[in-house]
């Protein structure tokens, strides 16, 4: 789901406003499910953040885990238990919206970049594109990069389909 981020914010706020013991369960349940497929998505990305460093920067994702949740003790010490789970719903909301922009080297980000060629050619082999798609997406990133060995590369894979 693309919009998972933007629904565990929300949910928890619905969380927060809910009067029945029934509803907060089912609310509760719900945001469960988006943090779990937020979690993974952020821990699939890990090797690509720095490949030599995989475990360290794992690491430091859960701390920052950790942290988040200190914080959100001393939002509900400081707050009621509504307004903490609000400004947390907030909060998740806000910044998980910077996901738009984060780029890796080789891939394309949500709002901008391209792929490079090696990545083009993974995704034809993949999808076993046929033969006219294949090359003009081919053609299509060869004229936005002109690199000659990735090119070559590239034209190589798509010739063995």
């Amino acid at each position: 789901c693309r919009y998972r981020w933007c629904m565990e914010g929300c949910s928890v706020i619905a969380f927060s406003k809910m009067q029945s013991l029934a509803g907060a369960i089912g609310m509760m349940v719900l945001f469960s499910l988006f943090v779990q497929t937020t979690e993974g998505s952020t821990y699939s990305i890990i090797p690509y953040v720095c490949p030599s460093a995989t475990g360290s920067v794992a690491g430091i994702v859960g701390a920052g885990g950790n942290v988040g949740g200190v914080i959100f003790l001393l939002l509900i010490q400081r707050y009621s238990y509504e307004k903490g789970f609000v400004i947390m719903g907030f909060a998740v909301i806000c910044s998980t919206a910077l996901s738009f922009f984060m780029v890796f080297d080789g891939h394309a980000g949500l709002l901008c970049g391209s792929d490079a060629n090696e990545v083009m050619a993974i995704r034809i082999q993949k999808n076993n594109v046929d033969g006219s798609e294949a090359a003009q997406a081919v053609e299509t990133n060869i004229t936005q990069k002109d690199d000659t060995n990735q090119t070559l590369a590239l034209r190589s894979a798509v010739s063995n389909e």
